[in-house]
């Protein structure tokens, strides 16, 4: 049974490491903070000294990361991040927080520019860092035009038009344009949006000073505004260029990766194919067999918001088991062929 290889695995790992292993599936907010807190702090045994994160999310909330590296960070002597899947924005900010980072096959981080809400659009996010590339190529066009202008009325006047005459006429021609342009800029919005930037950027100082897993400022100045897109692709190899110790999973955690299987990827669903979420204490497997310590009731992300707006508070332990988190009928197939 799929279940009693993962019981095994985990066991190996846990008594070879003296590790505690984490499983997190989700998107990052508060919401799922405190159920890692409930977990972490819930723990029967506490006798081991590192902790391995298998960790899939495309981002969300940069606080709730912080929050949830520094646990990790002032709970154990060693916090290694293992990234299976996905692991993008505020999960590449909380990975900076770890004294290691592995990747699986899949496995891929993403750039550290925060994303805000466009204006007048209700589902609509954009870069923080598109107004700042917006003004750095408006800059690099007016000057260019500016430049263009002058040499030009330098040239035709024969030498008769002197370099004070020449610029005055290439700034009477640029200024329409970038009056213009000017004009769509909102100093609110952009003060807004270089505030919100800054958020990751001193989150990360302060998670680094832990473990110092980034290679310099350099490196850390290109995850947070160096990447052309909030979706690039942080593989191994370019993770290599960031970080002073990060490599590709062995044979004995990618073992444990294959034998999870679809509960490592995002996003895992529910029996009724809804989005669900995941965060959960692994070495319970191999304490119950078939259950793991988890602070949910595997209740998908909007019930679980919609109980704890209506003051049901954080939602009761319960340990379900997790060859149900994949949901529908591979599921079942983990369960029944060993996770093949």
């Amino acid at each position: 049974m799929g279940r009693d290889l993962v019981r095994e695995a985990v066991k190996k790992i846990s008594d070879s490491r003296k590790a505690d292993l984490y499983l997190i599936n989700s998107q990052i907010d508060t919401a799922l903070y405190k159920e890692v807190f409930g977990v972490v702090t819930k723990r029967e045994y506490k006798d081991n000294k590192i902790a391995f994160l298998i960790l899939s999310t495309p981002g969300g909330d940069p606080s709730a990361a912080f929050k949830i590296a520094r646990l990790f960070q002032r709970t154990y002597q060693s916090f290694v991040l293992l990234v299976p899947d996905i692991c993008k924005s505020a999960g590449t900010l909380l990975g900076i927080g770890a004294d290691e980072i592995i990747l699986g096959p899949a496995g891929e981080l993403g750039p550290l520019d925060i994303q805000v809400g466009k204006e007048g659009e209700i589902l609509g996010w954009r870069s923080g860092l598109d107004i700042q590339h917006g003004i750095d190529r408006i800059s690099h066009y007016t000057f260019t035009m500016f430049e263009r202008f002058m040499l030009s009325v330098t040239a035709g006047g024969g030498g008769n038009v002197g370099f004070q005459a020449a610029s005055k006429i290439a700034c009477d021609l640029v200024r329409p344009f970038l009056e213009k342009t000017s004009e769509q800029i909102s100093p609110l919005s952009l003060g807004e949006t270089m505030r919100a930037m800054a958020i990751g950027e001193e989150y990360g100082k302060r998670l680094d000073t832990k473990f110092r897993n980034l290679k310099n400022q350099d490196a850390f100045n290109q995850l947070l505004a160096g990447y052309p897109y909030h979706g690039f692709v942080i593989d191994l190899e370019e993770a290599k260029n960031l970080f002073k110790r990060v490599t590709m999973v062995d044979a004995e955690l990618g073992k444990l990766l294959s034998l999870l299987d679809e509960v490592c990827h995002f996003p895992i669903r529910n029996a009724d194919g809804r989005p669900d979420r995941l965060a959960c204490l692994l070495n319970k497997v191999s304490e119950k067999g078939d259950t793991v310590e988890r602070s949910t009731k595997g209740k998908p992300n909007d019930e679980i918001k919609h109980s704890q707006a209506k003051g049901g508070g954080r939602a009761e332990a319960e340990e379900p088991d997790i060859f149900k988190e994949a949901g529908g009928k591979r599921a079942e197939e983990i369960k029944g062929n060993g996770g093949k």
